[in-house]
């Protein structure tokens, strides 16, 4: 399983979200943790990609941002 680390700007942020949202994103997370690369996840590498910057989708419109350390 994956350790997950997020920022005071995450946490502040996600706090202004709508919790129906907030209940998404937990969903994904915690299907993030089981398998990083899951295809409902729609995990994708962003640019400029040396920067190893990743994301995948809480829905159409919210991403989660991250990158494996």
């Amino acid at each position: 399983m994956i350790d997950i680390s997020t920022t005071a700007t995450f946490d502040r942020l996600f706090d202004k979200i709508p919790k129906t949202i907030q209940r998404k994103a937990a969903t994904k997370t915690d299907l993030f943790r089981a398998n990083p690369f899951h295809p409902s996840l729609h995990v994708e590498k962003l640019h400029p990609k040396h920067h190893e910057v990743w994301s995948f989708r809480v829905d159409r419109a919210y991403r989660v941002i991250f990158k494996f350390v």
